[in-house]
């Protein structure tokens, strides 16, 4: 049997600092729209909330499980992915972005400063 190819630093720098951020600042907009409307004090959103979010919503890593004393959420791991399943999970996040959100994430070979003007509409809608 053959073993899939670990994915790269990079690779998951990546992950973090683009795909993650970009999910968390549209959250935390959301959050701060909402406290804005509700007079609420709903906190910020940290990256590992926003990695969670996707991990749920995108990738169905999240399984709640009901037992006797109540609902226990396990969080399935990514990190055993190799290359191709990484790679296809990043592609799914940004589709999920693009269509849910109405928000484009640049792929890794993007210039992120030039989607900085776009990003910025984005975040804002």
């Amino acid at each position: 049997m053959e073993t899939a190819k670990q994915r790269s630093i990079k690779q998951n720098k990546y992950r973090w600092s683009v795909i993650v951020k970009y999910y968390q600042d549209w959250l935390n907009i959301a959050i701060t729209e909402h406290n804005r409307i509700h007079e609420t004090q709903v906190p910020m959103l940290t990256d590992k909330d926003a990695n969670f979010y996707i991990k749920d919503k995108v990738w169905g890593l999240i399984e709640r499980v009901g037992t006797k004393v109540g609902v226990i959420t396990v969080e399935l791991p990514l990190r055993n992915a190799g290359v191709s399943t990484f790679e296809e999970r990043m592609e799914q996040a940004r589709a999920f972005a693009a269509q849910e959100l109405h928000l484009e994430i640049p792929l890794p070979h993007e210039d992120i400063r030039d989607l900085e003007e776009q990003y910025a509409d984005n975040l804002s809608r």
